[in-house]
């Protein structure tokens, strides 16, 4: 495993680096205020220190120490860190907080954040005092479903494929010092086309007399080096990354060849170095041509599996060494990405995506009832999200909406149409490079990729289902998961575009025929499990129809036993047999 220039041992973003950070994760104060009378008693002034957690995970799972599975509304942190007073900007660093955070400095109020899986920042230099300081925050977090859940449940107990809920910080909180003057952003999209890498630049601070040294690297080798002006806010740049030298072509990214270029970035005023920000990219353009999936203009048959992103003692927090092996797991069995369902993970997840050469579909977690508040809500955490994850070139698809949810009435009602193509639209203005998804599994109105979920349980029924499939599926509008279903929604046709299975073998398997919920019929033999796996697989060999597909699913989650492996991570059947039913083409 090769790590990129950029990597920081405990930084929890390695696309944007410097070396002048302090990760806050670890022992907090902690307590709940069912009567929310926090803010009227000033917590934040003084806080009542009668619990401690392990941030970042959530309190209701064994890992945070406190291990309390009911739902408390409102819930409060504190920590103490130390602070060195200079002339540089101190920034605070949330990668994820369920659902509504307000955070205090020192007793005073600055500033709230709305939405779970998103990143976001508060300059705090003004709170601050040399010496020790008092962070708290409160957090706000209901049964609410007309905001992000993701597979979060939303009533006091588990059903079918909803688990137990998130509140809180779940993922790392970290501090950052800058120059007043500094680099916030930077937005990197190569072209294959062109050989070459656009970045927009976002600066702050005075910018008088500055100017920004871009250095772009492949394996030490300096590829492109520029020195410019920066008289705006806002400017940028196109490099080449093709020299005069022999040995310099074009590196792409893939799984095959997770090839990464190395960016340093720094500033200078008064021709004085003031900030320093290290970052990579990759070259990955996805790209459909008739029934076939391109990347990088070369075929990929993409092998996926739906990742739901649970452990069984810390929730949806996963650190990194529960990352690589994660990945590591799914490619030992030869298959190159995930579908990762209904959760936004740590910036460290989409790193050793690229590092390791593992495709991700992105996915916005769903809220459930539809009312105004939910397309707020959705489309400004969405925008967050897709910002924020844009420079990974392990990012294949981002999808919208899965199976409906949230959008319940979509085959005809119009305004949930307009909400699904319209963040199709939006998302794609963002994002050409990618596949974009309105609606996975059924229901689709715009969509770069036709995806459908199949649960049946044997080879004859999902051949039977795939028989003349182009006819049955799309021309006749109907649907395989259920036949209530429609691939399209009303007043939208289907155009030849690649077919994916995203949905598919889900096959519940435990020792204990009463123990767990999965599709279809429980089975308890290790036979019986790889004889079925087989026989849905060879399926969508024989039928040459499906370009790719996503097996249910990763692991076991709670009461679901639908994993390949369980919830600690141990294979249910033999790695071995399960590799070569996977490898058998492509």
């Amino acid at each position: 495993m090769q790590h990129t220039k950029s990597y920081l041992k405990g930084h929890p973003n390695p696309q944007f680096t410097r070396h002048d950070f302090v990760n806050l994760d670890g022992d907090w104060d902690f307590t709940f205020d069912d009567k929310n009378e926090g803010i009227k008693k000033k917590y934040f002034n003084k806080f009542p220190k009668n619990l401690k957690i392990n941030v970042p995970v959530s309190y209701e799972y064994p890992a945070s120490n406190v291990n309390d599975q009911t739902v408390h509304n409102v819930v409060w942190y504190h920590k103490e860190f130390n602070y060195t007073k200079d002339n540089k900007l101190l920034l605070l660093h949330f990668e994820g907080v369920d659902y509504e955070a307000k955070i205090y400095v020192n007793g005073k109020f600055v500033g709230t954040h709305q939405g779970a899986y998103s990143r976001f920042t508060f300059d705090i230099t003004e709170y601050v005092k040399k010496g020790t300081n008092n962070l708290v925050v409160r957090v706000y977090d209901d049964l609410d479903a007309t905001h992000s859940r993701g597979k979060q449940r939303w009533m006091n107990h588990n059903y079918e494929c909803f688990y137990v809920q998130t509140t809180g910080i779940w993922k790392t909180v970290w501090l950052e010092k800058v120059s007043s003057t500094h680099l916030k952003d930077v937005v990197i999209t190569p072209s294959y086309a062109n050989s070459n890498v656009f970045m927009e630049f976002y600066f702050t601070g005075n910018l008088n007399n500055t100017e920004i040294e871009t250095i772009i690297s492949f394996k030490d080798l300096i590829v492109s080096k520029s020195r410019i002006t920066v008289n705006r806010p806002i400017i940028n740049n196109t490099f080449d990354l093709v020299t005069d030298s022999a040995t310099m072509k074009l590196k792409c990214w893939s799984h095959h060849a997770p090839d990464l270029y190395d960016v340093e970035f720094n500033i200078y005023q008064n021709n004085k170095l003031i900030d320093t920000v290290r970052s990579y990219f990759g070259i990955s353009e996805f790209l459909a041509r008739g029934n076939t999936i391109l990347l990088n203009r070369s075929v990929l048959f993409p092998k996926l599996i739906l990742d739901q992103g649970y452990l069984k003692d810390k929730g949806l927090t996963f650190f990194e060494e529960d990352i690589i092996k994660d990945i590591n797991l799914m490619k030992e069995i030869g298959l190159n990405g995930c579908r990762k369902h209904q959760k936004i993970e740590c910036d460290l997840f989409y790193y050793y995506c690229d590092i390791l050469g593992y495709y991700l579909w992105q996915e916005l977690p769903s809220a459930y009832e539809w009312r105004n508040n939910t397309i707020h809500s959705l489309t400004n955490e969405w925008l967050e999200i897709v910002k924020q994850h844009h420079n990974h070139p392990c990012i294949m698809t981002e999808v919208i909406v899965n199976e409906s949810w949230g959008t319940m009435a979509i085959l005809n009602n119009k305004s949930q149409q307009e909400f699904a193509t319209g963040l199709y639209y939006l998302t794609k203005s963002l994002e050409p490079n990618r596949f974009v998804i309105s609606n996975d599994g059924w229901e689709h109105t715009i969509s770069d990729l036709i995806n459908v979920h199949n649960y049946s349980a044997s080879k004859d029924e999902l051949m039977n289902d795939f028989d003349n499939l182009e006819e049955r599926l799309f021309k006749s509008k109907r649907n395989i998961f259920t036949g209530a279903k429609t691939v399209m929604c009303d007043n939208y046709e289907y155009s030849l575009k690649p077919a994916l299975l995203t949905e598919f073998a889900g096959i519940a398997f435990s020792k204990d025929r009463n123990l767990g919920w999965g599709y279809g019929d429980l089975v308890n033999e290790e036979e019986e499990f790889l004889a079925r796996f087989k026989e849905e697989i060879d399926a969508i060999h024989d039928g040459h129809f499906f370009a790719g597909y996503c097996i249910t699913q990763l692991s076991d989650v709670q009461q679901e036993v639908n994993g390949l492996v369980d919830e600690d991570r141990n294979f249910k059947v033999d790695k071995n047999k399960l590799k070569q039913i996977i490898n058998r083409r492509y």
